[in-house]
């Protein structure tokens, strides 16, 4: 269900799993999260809200909420956790809050910087140069990646949750930009330069690292 609110003519989406969505469950979310919006104008386009809970009974949070934000192409998210959806959604207002708060200062920041010196505007974001071992695994280039996903549940093969969200086209730049305003330590993306689906992370020893399909037509690429 998509809820519209008439003076600021932004848009709130809201789902749910293992919940009934009432009424006056989706009017406390859209009361919260419109002035959320209304407090940074138009820097928010729309608004995504996921409202989770647990099945087991012993799992002491299983009330989650899932808020994610949309800025032109960077992409805002974050998620709580608690007893209480209620309080799920108040606090996950006060941390979406903070997150564009702190993404709107570091834009007006960059925009000041690049008015003084419009060449700095034009430099791409560069990420530190990493002293690694010369034997350095393929396994081990890649571990900082795979060890940040939860390992998998023994349980059947079986897909239990379906995400379907915009793929803008983005440059690395902004991929990485996107990578440090959400929740888990990687981000997808599809890329402005190729028009493929590439994937941004950070690294454990710093900087971060890009995963992209390999070119068939390069002859100097080597397989993963």
């Amino acid at each position: 269900m998509v809820l519209f609110d008439r003076d600021t003519a932004k848009a709130i989406r809201i789902t749910g799993n293992n919940i009934h969505l009432t009424e006056s469950l989706q009017t406390y979310v859209q009361d919260k999260l419109q002035k959320v919006i209304r407090r940074f104008g138009t820097l928010v386009a729309k608004m995504d809200v996921h409202l989770t809970v647990e099945h087991n009974p012993s799992v002491p949070n299983r009330h989650k909420a899932e808020v994610v934000a949309f800025a032109g192409k960077t992409i805002l998210r974050t998620e709580v956790r608690s007893p209480d959806m209620y309080n799920s959604i108040d606090e996950v207002e006060e941390r979406i809050g903070r997150i564009i708060r702190k993404y709107k200062e570091r834009k007006e920041s960059k925009n000041k910087v690049n008015k003084k010196d419009p060449q700095i505007g034009k430099q791409a974001i560069v990420t530190p140069e990493i002293d690694e071992e010369e034997d350095e695994t393929e396994e081990d280039q890649y571990a900082d990646v795979y060890d940040s996903v939860d390992p998998p549940v023994p349980a059947v093969n079986e897909v239990v949750r379906r995400k379907v969200f915009p793929m803008p086209l983005q440059t690395v730049e902004e991929a990485v930009l996107c990578c440090e305003y959400v929740d888990h330590p990687w981000y997808l993306f599809r890329n402005a330069a190729t028009g493929e689906i590439s994937l941004v992370y950070k690294r454990n020893h710093g900087g971060y690292g890009l995963i992209e399909p390999s070119n068939p037509n390069a002859v100097d690429e080597e397989p993963l």
